[in-house]
């Protein structure tokens, strides 16, 4: 947990929190584009699950009243990866995987919002 905590804060410097035995917690923005604007997220991780992360600010925006969002879990959390895929374990650094997979989400999420198409991979259906 020491070197996801060091990685993160090395990697991304605007990132705050840490760690607490095997729990650990991040909040720092991100920027898709140089056209987007900055995300806020927050990344939670107990150590050999897999990691959550939320978009803080601005508000994800839903296209319409009743159409939910692509790639997330329960409207709250992002869908970054197929967790039986095999795509990250928790030997895999958080700030050179997860956190570059939120921006990249973000990036096909403000694509969707314009197009109503959802461009990056993925079987997530909710």
């Amino acid at each position: 947990m020491a070197i996801q905590d060091h990685l993160i804060k090395a990697t991304y410097p605007n990132f705050e929190g840490g760690c607490q035995r095997n729990r650990g917690s991040w909040t720092g923005c991100i920027q898709p584009t140089e056209l987007s604007p900055s995300y806020k997220v927050k990344v939670e991780y107990v150590s050999g699950e897999r990691p959550n992360v939320y978009v803080l600010d601005p508000a994800l925006r839903h296209r319409e009243p009743n159409e939910p969002i692509p790639h997330m879990y329960d409207q709250k959390r992002l869908c970054l990866f197929y967790p039986s895929s095999g795509d990250w374990s928790p030997a895999d650094p958080i700030a050179h995987t997860v956190i570059p997979w939120a921006s990249l989400w973000l990036y096909f999420y403000e694509i969707w919002f314009l197009t109503g198409e959802w461009l990056g991979k993925g079987i997530h259906s909710e």
